[in-house]
């Protein structure tokens, strides 16, 4: 059973810069400046953090 909670949480893990490129594109195309763009591409990347510990530590 944890083998396959791990490859759920490899799986986040390898979709967090496909998110961090879509959430930079719609900025950008939004209008926004590059300082804004990247700390947004970033909180999305931390939230990812966050859900990815909060899995570990609720199977680990």
């Amino acid at each position: 059973m944890l083998r396959q909670h791990t490859k759920v949480i490899a799986c986040i893990v390898a979709v967090m810069p496909l998110l961090f490129l879509v959430v930079a594109w719609q900025m950008t195309r939004a209008g926004y400046g590059l300082l804004p763009t990247i700390l947004a591409g970033y909180a999305v990347w931390a939230i990812g953090l966050l859900i990815v510990f909060a899995l570990r530590g609720q199977f680990s």
